[in-house]
């Protein structure tokens, strides 16, 4: 009996160690926690660059705006610009960032000056005519112009300044040996009769900022023709002639023929805001 109590108490003590769960080392637990420490230091070194990046670019564009210029002039544009060719850039009236045009910058590479590109040549526009006949025998003499000198700071317009103008035709005027071959801008002239307005010209600033801000004047003997300024004051169309007598600008009335570059006056223009 004895022997049969001590075999069911071993019977039992196998049975409760058998049911007792195995001791396995915590490995998964110590991953688990190596993971969210690399997670964390990794997310925490993310987000630090990515602060820096952002610090950065912060700089970057403030230090942009801060350096960036707005030029008035192609010499302006050269000193900020070394090394600059000609060719067209931006300028600013005044410095102003609101009051900007294009202006073709030439001599870039020795006195720098500016030009006004037009965009509307040849056929009607942008043109002068010397119309031949009467005491000027010949051809029509007639000139284009592509760009205007122009003063970036006044905006007068040298009427002379033929270096970006193509002309055909050639006449002899009135009873001189004076040969004529080009016109100055904005200018019509014949000598074909009294009070006969005879020549042409045409001045087209459409696509441009600016506007014609006048005055012309008739001069010579027997002058006539008129200027019609359009297009609030981006076109004008001008008709001149006499025996001789001719219609150009004149703020300054000055009364040299506008032939062969001999003009001494200026067109005045204003900028379109």
């Amino acid at each position: 009996m004895k022997r049969l109590i001590w075999f069911a108490s071993l019977s039992i003590l196998i049975v409760a160690c058998a049911k007792e769960a195995p001791f396995v080392p915590d490995f998964e637990s110590d991953g688990g926690d190596s993971d969210s420490d690399t997670d964390s230091d990794t997310d925490s070194d993310t987000d630090s660059d990515t602060d820096t990046d952002s610090d950065t670019d912060s700089d970057t564009d403030t230090d942009t705006e801060t350096n960036q210029t707005f030029s008035a002039t192609c010499a302006e544009y050269l000193s900020e610009n070394p090394g600059s060719v000609d060719g067209e850039y931006a300028l600013y009236v005044g410095n102003d960032v609101d009051k900007p045009w294009d202006a073709y910058c030439h001599d870039m590479a020795g006195t720098p000056v500016e030009y006004l590109t037009l965009i509307h040549t040849d056929g009607d526009y942008n043109f002068s005519q010397y119309t031949a006949g009467g005491s000027s025998p010949g051809t029509d003499v007639r000139t284009y112009y592509y760009k205007l000198r122009i003063d970036p700071i006044t905006f007068e317009v040298d009427i002379s300044d033929n270096t970006f103008s193509a002309s055909s035709g050639s006449l002899t005027h009135s009873t001189s040996s004076n040969v004529v071959i080009s016109m100055c801008y904005a200018s019509a002239m014949s000598c074909i009769s009294h009070n006969n307005p005879g020549g042409s010209a045409n001045i087209n600033l459409f696509d441009t900022p600016f506007q014609v801000d006048g005055p012309f004047c008739l001069i010579g003997y027997a002058a006539a023709g008129v200027a019609t300024v359009t297009d609030e004051g981006q076109v004008v169309a001008i008709t001149g002639g006499g025996l001789c007598g001719w219609n150009t600008a004149c703020p300054g009335a000055v009364a040299n023929s506008p032939y062969n570059q001999g003009c001494a006056d200026t067109l005045n223009l204003s900028y379109v805001e």
